[in-house]
């Protein structure tokens, strides 16, 4: 019952671990991208978003998908070790 436990938890780090660097990454891909977009806007499209919200906007976009992205993946990844530990030992619900 011990190495279950241990298992369980070794499983939620490498998890959480996991979502992370995922939503990490893609959060960072988004960021470059958003810079570049950013980058390319005229001058007259500047003046009249203001750089405060561009920036304030792109920050909060990204955060949120990033958030969405770690919560779904560690989710997803739970229910599936889940399911993998319900059915090896409880035959039954097989």
């Amino acid at each position: 019952m011990l190495a279950i436990a241990g298992i369980g938890a070794f499983s939620a780090v490498m998890r959480s671990w996991f979502a992370s660097i995922t939503s990490r990454k893609i959060g960072k891909e988004l960021r470059s991208d958003i810079y570049s977009h950013v980058q390319q806007l005229s001058l007259e499209n500047i003046d009249r978003l203001k750089p405060a919200s561009i920036i304030t906007r792109a920050t909060n976009d990204v955060t949120q998908i990033q958030n969405f992205i770690y919560r779904s993946g560690s989710f997803r990844v739970f229910g599936f070790f889940a399911r993998f530990l319900m059915f090896r030992f409880r035959p039954s619900f097989s």
